[in-house]
């Protein structure tokens, strides 16, 4: 029986490897179904898989890094709480020579320090956890 018409039986198959009609002639012989390279194509295969991963890699991680830069850049700032904000206001109305606020000022110094925060006399300040 004559083989279907579009099927290459396995002489064809290993001549045309052979001979170069797939191969141009780099494929030595065979081993399992599979061809035996020269080990100059098995040299340039091996290097040739290996570049789009580099590039790959010496792409993203520029991409990378600018992303998170950015995202560092971006993050908001902590809030302040209601009594570090009325500290402050009452702090700087104090400096100016009101009474009042100078005593508003040392009642919410207590309550800073009672949620345990802690004052910085070096740029009049309170820094609070995270936790309150």
């Amino acid at each position: 029986m004559a083989p279907a018409l579009g099927r290459i039986t396995r002489s064809t198959q290993s001549a045309r490897l052979r001979f170069g009609a797939l191969g141009a002639g780099k494929l030595i012989g065979r081993r399992q179904g599979r061809p035996y390279l020269s080990r100059e194509e098995t040299m340039t295969r091996k290097i040739g898989s290996r570049l789009p991963a580099r590039r790959i890699i010496a792409t993203l991680t520029p991409l990378l890094a600018a992303l998170a830069c950015a995202a560092a850049l971006t993050t908001p700032a902590r809030a302040l709480t209601v009594q570090e904000q009325g500290w402050q206001v009452a702090n700087s109305k104090c400096h100016d020579g009101d009474a009042k606020q100078c005593e508003l000022r040392d009642r919410l110094s207590a309550v800073l320090k009672r949620h345990g925060c802690l004052y910085h006399e070096d740029g009049d300040w309170w820094k609070c956890s995270g936790a309150r």
